[in-house]
């Protein structure tokens, strides 16, 4: 038997993500100590607002009709479940809870990196489970990602952490 999601699915999952992505991003810009990091934190907050209403747009014109994958449940379960039970879409609080335990700068920095990198696998393994029309949508998704990759890895060089 194959396993099925539709595209509509995966909005909504990145949409979760982007709310965790938020709440992530506020709380450190909330504990720092830094005006330059607190403006920094803020704008990727602020980013993942604007990503949240792009997100809402793509995943209504993502299909609502699963697709079924050619792929057999008992094999692909154990992988599904790694992917989905990462931090990036574990709970709404997991975001801020992760922001609060980083104990110094570098820690929350490997954490945000981290969690744009889970994000980015999740929606490329995620198009081999959803009908080939949407993989365009879902791309444009992961590529709000690999911006945040971008901005927080110049970020850290320029600190030299």
């Amino acid at each position: 038997m194959g396993i099925k999601f539709s595209g509509y699915e995966i909005g909504e999952m990145a949409i979760q993500i982007e709310r965790n992505g938020k709440a992530f991003y506020e709380e450190l810009a909330r504990k720092s100590n830094e005006a330059d990091m607190r403006t920094f934190f803020k704008y990727l907050a602020d980013q993942e607002d604007v990503h949240l209403e792009r997100f809402k747009e793509l995943r209504d014109r993502l299909s609502k009709e699963g697709y079924i994958a050619p792929y057999d449940w008992d094999e692909a379960r154990s992988y599904l479940a790694a992917l989905v039970s990462k931090e990036v879409f574990a709970d709404e609080n997991m975001g801020a809870r992760l922001a609060k335990e980083a104990p110094d700068e570098a820690t929350a920095f490997d954490a945000a990196i981290g969690l744009e990198k889970d994000s980015l696998l999740f929606y490329h393994e995620m198009m081999r489970f959803v009908n080939k029309a949407d993989h365009p949508l879902i791309e444009a998704i992961a590529e709000e990602e690999r911006k945040h990759i971008t901005d927080l890895t110049q970020k850290r060089k320029e600190r030299g952490i």
